[in-house]
């Protein structure tokens, strides 16, 4: 088994991950080994200035809009397992205290593996990232990650496989 307690340079930006898909540490990030070794490709923009990109990946993830989190919270003002209080009046607050809880529970925060994004309708959403690789075939599905995502966000559904696009990056 590979893993990290530092970030590696992936796209992922997880504070720990590893390639075992059947770890038991919920709080792990899991990769493929294909992860570990991605190169960034140079190109040239429209301007002729060069940046580094690296390839697209592919996530195993959930979504929510901070509307459901705040609405999820307000229905349910304290955790019925642990008593904790979930819900704040205040919307800011609330999603604060719940990006808390996503933490506790899952290991990721904002920026390492919660990401933010925009509907095309423009509401926004954060994406959780459970596992990730650089093929769509290979993306694994670890169980016990996959059960405490849906535990923390009370869902029966199973988590769904989109494509990220690296941002670029110049050199300065």
């Amino acid at each position: 088994m590979a893993s990290s307690s530092t970030s590696p340079d992936l796209p992922t930006c997880a504070p720990t991950w590893t390639t075992d898909e059947n770890d038991e540490d919920v709080r792990r990030m899991v990769i493929t080994p294909g992860m570990i070794e991605r190169k960034a490709d140079v190109h040239r923009d429209a301007l002729g200035r060069s940046y580094n990109q690296l390839p697209d990946y592919h996530g195993l993830c959930y979504a929510i809009t901070y509307s459901n989190i705040y609405e999820m919270c307000k229905a349910r003002p304290r955790d019925c397992k642990t008593g904790e209080k979930c819900f704040y009046g205040d919307r800011c607050f609330t999603i604060y205290k719940w990006f808390e809880r996503l933490e506790a529970a899952t290991g990721i925060s904002r920026h390492n593996g919660a990401h933010e994004g925009e509907l095309p309708n423009g509401t926004l959403i954060v994406m959780m990232v459970i596992a990730c690789s650089d093929k769509v075939e290979t993306v694994p599905r670890p169980a016990a990650r996959i059960q405490a995502f849906k535990e923390f966000l009370r869902t029966k559904r199973e988590p769904m496989v989109k494509r990220s696009r690296q941002p670029r990056m110049y050199a300065h």
